[in-house]
């Protein structure tokens, strides 16, 4: 398996699935509940996945949709929509609030979703 195929093994581990959705679905659900309209087919062929690690002040400029951490450790990678000037935080909430509330000087593990043209959809 290549780089990227390893990469998008890590994404669908990281995701939480909903009924019998694939990982695929689960992402693209999430992401468009989060854009609100169905706009965006992320998968292998239309997106780039990069891993990297960020600062708890680069966290904090995350679009989130909500503050509600976890009351356990959940160390999973979070998966971020790079959109240029938006990074949206689409799986991971629960995650970043606690590692915000915490404010632990720490890299974390960020598994960041490049869209490619193909990735949008008329």
């Amino acid at each position: 398996m290549d780089e990227q195929g390893q990469l998008w093994a890590l994404v669908y581990k990281t995701l939480r699935l909903k009924g019998s959705e694939t990982p695929n679905e689960c992402l693209n659900r999430l992401t468009n509940e989060r854009l609100n309209v169905p706009r965006l087919r992320l998968d292998s062929k239309t997106t780039v996945v990069s891993l990297e690690r960020w600062s708890i002040e680069r966290l904090r400029s995350l679009e989130t949709k909500h503050q509600t951490p976890y009351d356990f450790d959940d160390e999973r990678p979070i998966v971020v929509i790079d959109l240029g000037e938006r990074k949206l935080l689409v799986d991971g909430n629960h995650r970043v609030a606690r590692w915000l509330m915490e404010g632990e000087s720490k890299l974390y593990e960020v598994l960041l979703l490049h869209p490619g043209k193909n990735a949008h959809r008329s």
